[in-house]
């Protein structure tokens, strides 16, 4: 297996082990915690990422084989892809087996959310900011359109989960990619191989 997919399936049980801590701990509800967890899980990633590309780039170096930016780009995207497919099957079981009721007490949060006052300040302004976007539209269909999203977000099923999970970190990695790429192409090379 190639060593990059090895660092992306290191920094994935990583993060599982910290969620699972936090189930143990039993602070699986507390919003605050999922904030710092979400938090975790981008920074697993980009450390895997920086960890991949910069590695993967002194590897080749120290062979006395050039190294070009797309082979940089491919170890990123190779540890971004094992990472993803991971935790994107995790969070799945998250929300079936090892927490059922993590989305239903979610929803209901979001939903509470949404029907206090502060919402409906947050709407007004929202409307009166951009008139047109919200034009014919009250405030009842934008709470409706939030609880309707937070359903569907929230539902444990493999079908919407798994998707938007993968396709998140992905996007998230691929981001990390170019960056890391870009910024040891740019900077790191000019300062430590010149």
């Amino acid at each position: 297996m190639n060593r990059t997919y090895k660092i992306g399936i290191v920094a994935a049980f990583i993060y599982i082990v910290f969620e699972l801590i936090i189930v143990a701990l039993g602070y699986s509800h507390n919003t605050d915690v999922h904030v710092i967890a979400f938090g975790f899980n981008t920074f697993c990633l980009l450390v895997a990422v920086v960890y991949s590309i910069l590695s993967e780039f002194n590897i080749k170096l120290a062979g006395g084989k050039g190294v070009s930016l797309l082979y940089d780009i491919k170890a990123g995207l190779r540890t971004v892809s094992a990472y993803a497919v991971i935790i994107a099957f995790f969070i799945f079981s998250y929300y079936n087996w090892i927490d059922p009721e993590y989305p239903k007490i979610r929803a209901e949060q979001h939903m509470a959310r949404i029907q206090n006052q502060k919402f409906n300040e947050q709407a007004k302004l929202k409307m009166e900011s951009a008139p047109e976007m919200y034009e014919g539209k009250s405030i009842e269909d934008l709470r409706d359109t939030n609880e309707t999203a937070i359903n569907m977000i929230l539902t444990p099923s493999f079908k919407i989960v798994f998707p938007i999970t993968l396709f998140s970190l992905l996007l998230i990695g691929m981001i990390y990619t170019f960056i890391i790429t870009g910024f040891n192409r740019l900077i790191l090379v000019k300062l430590f191989y010149q």
